[in-house]
């Protein structure tokens, strides 16, 4: 590797150039006057994926035949905007992302590139200094996190549809049985009335029925309303909290179900975890799509993550994991 030849270039500027060539692990290239590539480090040539130093290309038109350059957004980028030829009008181009596809073997990366302008004694533009840096892990990276972010979305998205589902389903039978126990109510009071006077113990009878309809309708009200806002911890510690929710689904006949404290030491974990947990398992032992769907964003929220393992003819296993840092209380498995 050469001192840039055939661009004149001071003895500093040279001094400058042979460090970075040396020093970085960024791909470094020189190119002259001409757009030819008169200088490059080994770190350049892997990063265009190349498979030996001589293989390189040495033109920037020789480069537009090998590659293929987009924009973030998927836009083609023309030869005339490359960093090159705008640093050579003058333009220096700094932090440019870019993705490179390789023609004929289709390969696909990305590369953040600088492109500066090299002047001579006279200040006149002899060249152009480019390097670029891998960007490609990164890209992998935020390519996953919008990736999970569109997946996130599309949870909410469904959450809230069943949930509005839910809430018509909810309404109508509100609706529904609330008339036929009015109605009945109305009915039952229409008779006592009729009966108050010509017989008191009628009278009697029709009410009590009528108070027994208002105590029951009260009681399903309630227990519909329950269901749909699970009392969390509610001041209970998460052992004690758990115990009681594996012994109400056990005296429901439905599952058998036994709770174990084991690995639940020390103090309580933070309010929010703790209610999380408790959460996770109570929707868990429902056993329903939306409850899956509450299950994994109520960890995410707090930092965790939810594991979810099924195998035929030996049921399903629901593991919440939460970072140390949220639950000291608890010693690890």
């Amino acid at each position: 590797m050469g001192s840039t030849p055939g661009i004149p270039l001071d003895p500093r500027a040279r001094a400058i150039i042979d460090a970075a060539f040396a020093a970085v692990s960024d791909g470094i290239a020189v190119f002259d006057v001409n757009a030819e590539m008169v200088d490059f480090n080994d770190a350049f040539w892997r990063f265009c994926r190349f498979t030996a130093r001589g293989d390189a290309a040495h033109s920037i038109t020789a480069f537009d035949e090998m590659f293929e350059v987009q924009t973030p957004d998927g836009d083609p980028v023309p030869i005339d905007r490359w960093g090159v030829m705008l640093a050579l009008e003058g333009t220096e181009q700094l932090g440019a992302s870019y993705r490179l596809r390789r023609r004929g073997t289709g390969d696909v990366w990305w590369g953040r590139f600088n492109a500066i302008p090299i002047k001579d004694d006279g200040n006149n533009i002899a060249g152009v200094l480019l390097t670029v840096r891998d960007t490609s892990e990164e890209e992998r990276l935020l390519d996953k996190l919008r990736a999970s972010q569109s997946q996130l979305r599309d949870l909410i998205a469904e959450r809230e549809r069943l949930q509005d589902e839910e809430r018509k389903r909810i309404s109508r039978e509100l609706h529904d049985g609330l008339q036929q126990v009015l109605t009945a109510l109305n009915l039952k009071l229409g008779m006592a009335e009729d009966a108050i006077a010509d017989d008191p113990e009628a009278a009697r009878r029709w009410l009590d029925e009528a108070q027994e309809s208002v105590i029951e309708t009260s009681q399903d009200i309630r227990d519909m309303i329950k269901a749909l806002r699970p009392r969390g911890l509610a001041g209970r510690g998460l052992r004690d909290a758990l115990d009681a929710l594996t012994q109400s689904q056990e005296g429901l006949g439905l599952m058998t179900c036994e709770f174990s404290g084991e690995g639940l030491t020390g103090d309580e974990p933070d309010p929010e975890v703790g209610d999380c947990l408790y959460r996770v398992a109570q929707e868990a032992l429902t056993n329903d799509g939306l409850g899956l769907v509450g299950m994994r964003e109520r960890v995410a929220a707090v930092d965790g993550r939810l594991r979810v393992a099924s195998e035929a003819g030996t049921g399903t296993t629901v593991e919440a994991i939460v970072p140390r840092h949220q639950i000291e209380g608890y010693s690890a498995p």
